[in-house]
């Protein structure tokens, strides 16, 4: 029985400076790698360094809650304000608090993205 139910991360620990930050997977709106380092984006639009790959987070993750939409991002599905139609079959997603503006979803994830939305 024990193996049929996984414990994902509630929260992930965060150094900020010299202090230690605990962060609900609740706030955070968006995972994201950049220049070969993954960060965290919270609800109020602070980013924050995390010692996990984006291939560990997606693991670490709910996927009820997250969806890994290309190789740079993994997005809250409660963080999502609006998904626009994208030129060649894909869809550009707004992040509440992000500005990046160029967040899409890939062709080869577009229908399980879709599926995911209708969970």
């Amino acid at each position: 029985m024990k193996m049929l139910t996984h414990n994902y991360k509630s929260r992930f620990v965060v150094n900020v400076g010299m202090h230690i930050k605990s962060i609900e997977v609740e706030k955070i709106n968006l995972f994201f790698s950049l220049e070969k380092s993954t960060f965290i984006l919270d609800n109020t639009g602070k980013a924050y360094d995390v010692d996990y790959s984006l291939e560990q987070i997606e693991h670490l993750t709910d996927p009820k809650l997250f969806f890994r939409t290309s190789r740079k991002y993994i997005v809250n599905i409660n963080a999502i304000t609006d998904i626009i139609a994208y030129s060649g079959s894909r869809f550009k997603l707004k992040i509440a608090n992000s500005k990046d503006d160029d967040i899409l979803v890939s062709r080869s994830k577009l229908a399980e993205f879709r599926r995911w939305l209708e969970k």
